[in-house]
């Protein structure tokens, strides 16, 4: 039976005896608390800096979205108030650029409007400025940095009618502009967006307005241009987990697909551009967390209940790509879904907000210690 576990919202930190727990108190795999977050919030986004800290900005809180932003710091497990964003918005796309700074941008309001809005995050100031707008209004966008440092914002849904979009824009940081790009063949809000060691981009699932896709399509930088070739995935599938392994193939895992919680997962293969099936999770899952392990393997954790996706679940699953199976892991310490996953300096991986099992945005944090890190030795946030 799975347990669940609330944690206090009340406390901004947790006592530092608990954070510094033993290597002996540890299982090969465990989540242990770490510091809370000022404003609890779910949806929010994530974004490693090159200090090593983690920015966790916007999302929605307990009276609807946020303009709050807060840092982590490893070394002290804490959580600490930053510059305000300049919009409230929720479902937005962001990503660390090459020069440190932070790029967000698109969402939807709590009166669901959708926003061209973008802001630059600059850590070295802790504040938030305006940077050029999209071209289009759209929320639950994709993105990724591409190999020259510009951003692809990729589909997701419009201000419009609430359509899914066909559209793709690239963001210059040099300039700050967003400048249309080639169009994609099939309109994917809720697709992934996954950077490969050959510098194009894989676009994968998504669903438009009546359907759900197991297509994918590759976005080349270099022609601005995307290649839909007809190779598919097992299931279809929108608001998966993508994660790219140290093979530099691609695990694409979970979503939904039409009408149920996919238990699926498929890799995509580049030097090919082919799907191939493999293991398939326990429990079906979207807006889950997933992180690349440094053994490797990848984590996948909490989502929404498949049977009430007013619900979330604390339980978790480790792909091992060797194998090609997915097997139980420890379960966090929270219920979630909607909790942001970021990879920490050392191995570690930081869980952030979410939603319980209530639907109330949370203000805890766990950290996740994988096997390699416990054989090497624990030694705090």
């Amino acid at each position: 039976m799975r347990k669940k576990c609330r944690i206090s919202t009340q406390s901004s930190f947790f006592p530092l005896a608990l954070l510094l727990v033993s290597q002996a108190a540890l299982a090969v795999d465990s989540f242990i608390p770490t510091g809370a977050l000022a404003v609890p919030r779910y949806g929010a986004n994530a974004s490693l800096l090159t200090n090593g800290t983690v920015l966790a900005a916007g999302g929605r809180g307990p009276s609807g979205a946020t303009t709050s932003a807060e840092i982590y710091r490893p070394a002290t497990g804490s959580f600490t108030s930053t510059g305000n964003m300049l919009g409230a918005f929720i479902l937005r796309t962001s990503v660390t650029l090459p020069n440190g700074k932070v790029l967000i941008a698109g969402g939807i309001d709590d009166g669901s409007h959708a926003t061209t809005a973008a802001e630059i995050y600059d850590p070295a100031s802790g504040t938030f400025t305006a940077t050029g707008s999209l071209n289009i209004k759209r929320y639950a966008a994709a993105s990724s940095v591409l190999p020259n440092g510009n951003v692809l914002v990729v589909s997701g849904i419009g201000g419009t009618g609430q359509t899914s979009l066909f559209s793709a824009e690239v963001y210059d940081p040099a300039t700050g502009t967003f400048t249309g790009t080639g169009q994609l063949e099939f309109a994917r809000a809720g697709a992934t967006a996954t950077l490969l060691p050959n510098g194009k981009v894989l676009i994968a699932g998504g669903g438009g307005a009546t359907s759900v896709y197991a297509s994918a399509e590759v976005y080349d930088p270099g022609t601005g241009t995307f290649h839909y070739s007809g190779n598919v995935m097992s299931t279809p599938r929108a608001g998966g987990s993508a994660i790219l392994l140290d093979s530099g193939k691609v695990l694409i895992a979970g979503g939904y697909s039409d009408t149920a919680f996919a238990v699926s997962a498929d890799i995509y293969d580049p030097t090919t551009d082919t799907f191939a099936a493999t293991g398939s999770l326990s429990t079906g899952r979207i807006a889950a967390s997933a992180a690349l392990l440094s053994d490797g393997k990848v984590l996948i954790a909490g989502g929404a209940d498949p049977s009430n996706t007013d619900n979330s679940i604390a339980s978790a699953e480790l792909y091992d790509p060797v194998a090609g199976t997915f097997g139980a892991a420890a379960s966090m310490l929270a219920a979630r879904q909607d909790a942001t996953a970021t990879v920490l300096p050392g191995g570690r991986i930081l869980i952030v907000g979410g939603n319980n099992f209530d639907g109330a945005p949370l203000s805890s944090a766990e950290l996740y210690i994988d096997n390699v890190i416990f054989r090497g030795g624990f030694d705090g946030p």
